[in-house]
């Protein structure tokens, strides 16, 4: 499974060097709709876009899309994950959020770091799972 380790080391720097840039421009209003957005869509993106979007870097934005919009969140909602799965990622937003919400730049890298290293068993289990149904 280093294609995970890889894919999510590659991910994890991506996205901190997002939050970095989009930082100075992240709108309160927007982040209190995400959190709000949270609690009723756990495996919708946005969380992670909003950022990615901000950052204004299109080398970051085009990685998202290529690999994370279209493969690895398709991946998810195919396998739907069990309940306390999708409720873990869920708490992991919103933490991530409110770290934002407090003007807290360390512990939201730390939230995000967290957030998607703590993928790695997901995917692994996903993917390992296809590979034996296949």
């Amino acid at each position: 499974m280093e294609d995970v380790e890889a894919f999510l080391a590659v991910r994890e720097a991506m996205e901190l060097l997002a939050l970095e840039s989009a930082w100075p421009r992240i709108e309160r209003p927007d982040v209190l709709a995400l959190l709000e957005g949270e609690r009723h869509h756990a495996l919708d993106d946005s969380t992670h876009r909003y950022c990615i979007d901000r950052s204004g870097n299109r080398y970051i934005a085009e990685f998202f899309n290529q690999f994370v919009s279209r493969f690895y969140t398709k991946l998810l909602y195919y396998a739907a994950p069990e309940a306390e799965v999708v409720e873990e990622m869920t708490n992991e937003h919103v933490a991530y959020l409110q770290a934002i919400l407090d003007g807290d730049l360390p512990r939201a890298r730390d939230e995000l770091s967290r957030h998607i290293r703590g993928q790695k068993a997901v995917l692994q289990r996903i993917l390992v799972r296809g590979g034996r149904e296949e």
